[in-house]
């Protein structure tokens, strides 16, 4: 057993350094502030209850408070003041430090199976440095001029159908519900609440097969 130690954050984890083959990386390189906030929660549900991560570091719950309050502060420094904006900084900073922190933790647990490393990485909504991501990228959603209207677009492929989803609470896998799902690769919401945040994904079906879902997309509906 050696001692892992992060930022004041220390976790007894049984290590080989011959076995570090694996490079981790959280996947939010070039993502807008919102989409890596997305991502997070993402992450977040993927590691809740999986075997592999037994006790993850920061834990789960604690990276949940951390997302919400550093989302929290994204809006309030959208019309706040400067004690808004420098809130704002304090609580990206200390997202930042946690998605480090949890891709370290997940790198340190999957290298000791080097085996099945890359499928341990994957199960955490994270992926290997080098190796291209299989999670279907080329979905979006926008919310347009028009009050409480959303757009949802995915790439379209021949002879498939479609299937998108709306959650506002994605801390519950089973707040996923299907809005959509036919033969267009786009759909039209109207109505929705303003002053609120919408979660959606999408993913093709060939021929009845469904695919892997989209990165989540999340869109703030202001007033």
């Amino acid at each position: 057993m050696v001692q892992y130690t992060h930022d004041r954050v220390t976790a007894a984890l049984p290590l080989n350094h011959n076995l570090m083959k694996y490079v981790v990386v959280s996947g939010m390189l070039k993502k807008s502030y919102t989409d890596q906030l997305a991502l997070g929660r993402e992450i977040n549900l993927k590691m809740t209850g999986n075997a592999n991560f037994p006790s993850p570091i920061p834990t789960l719950p604690t990276f949940a408070t951390i997302i919400n309050n550093a989302e929290a502060a994204y809006l309030q420094a959208k019309t706040g003041g400067p004690d808004a904006t420098a809130n704002m900084r304090v609580k990206v900073a200390a997202f930042a430090l946690a998605v480090k922190q949890l891709v370290t933790y997940v790198e340190v647990i999957a290298n000791q199976n080097p085996a099945n490393a890359e499928a341990v990485i994957l199960s955490a909504g994270m992926l290997v440095k080098g190796r291209p991501t299989r999670t279907i990228k080329n979905f979006d959603a926008w919310a347009t001029k028009v009050p409480g209207e959303i757009k949802l677009k995915i790439k379209a492929v021949k002879g498939a159908a479609y299937e998108f989803q709306i959650s506002y609470d994605i801390t519950n896998p089973a707040n996923w519900k299907t809005i959509v799902q036919g033969t267009l690769s786009s759909a039209t919401l109207q109505g929705q609440p303003v002053n609120t945040q919408l979660h959606f994904r999408g993913r093709v079906i060939i021929k009845n097969q469904p695919g892997e879902w989209s990165e989540v997309r999340t869109v703030y509906l202001l007033a």
